[in-house]
């Protein structure tokens, strides 16, 4: 019976350290293919840079069919958050900008003028980290803004102004300064409010397309 039993012990301890060998090789496996413990960072920004405004009303068009053009300065400030997962980054962002500088339709009877008194937007952002914390990005979102337009020069001066949703999207690049909570980045933005109801002159209203072209240098402040 001692002769007997004592294989069997073996094999079963045998077993038994095998399955626990299973075990441990496969958490091991396991935890390689486990994302990274992710790391998110709040932090202040802010951006100056040029806006490339486009407007078509019905009221003037030019001969050529395009979009009557304005540039402005656009500068600006948020709040926004970014998660890391291993390469990928995670986050959002709330700004609020404003700008200098209009759009002016030269028309025979008076000139027509659009403007954009304010900028304001939501975004996700999705990037990729190349090494070093250089990371391209997209992002999009939501855009609200305060769309204002005029007559003037004529007999009667007309004024409307309209708060109006849209949306924008855009990419960008990101790369740390020397100092360690400091980052810059270089972003483009394209922004669309739709149609917006414009002065006609005559106490009325004509349909009003309004869209800018925002490009933009940004430093941000880790908090």
């Amino acid at each position: 019976m001692g002769m007997r039993g004592r294989p069997r012990k073996e094999r079963i301890a045998g077993g038994t350290a095998a399955v626990w060998a299973v075990l441990v090789c496969g958490a091991a496996q396991a935890q390689d293919f486990m994302p990274p413990q992710s790391t998110g960072d709040v932090y202040l920004q802010g951006f100056i840079g040029g806006a490339l405004v486009q407007q078509r009303q019905g009221y003037y068009r030019r001969s050529d069919g395009n979009d009557d053009v304005g540039r402005s300065v656009y500068g600006g400030g948020g709040l926004g958050y970014a998660q890391r997962f291993d390469h990928w980054l995670v986050g959002g962002e709330a700004e609020i900008g404003n700008g200098t500088g209009d759009v002016t339709t030269h028309g025979g009877a008076f000139d027509y003028v659009t403007h954009m008194d304010w900028l304001a937007t939501a975004t996700g952002r999705l990037g990729y980290d190349l090494g070093a914390n250089v990371v391209p990005y997209i992002t999009a979102g939501l855009a609200v803004g305060d769309v204002g337009a005029s007559t003037r020069g004529g007999a009667s001066a007309q004024n409307t102004s309209e708060t109006k949703a849209g949306w924008t999207a855009g990419a960008g690049m990101e790369a740390p300064l020397p100092l360690s909570l400091l980052k810059m980045r270089l972003e483009y933005r394209y922004v669309d409010f739709g149609q917006v109801n414009g002065p006609d002159g005559q106490g009325g209203t004509i349909p009003l397309s309004i869209h800018q072209h925002l490009l933009r240098l940004g430093l941000s402040l880790r908090l």
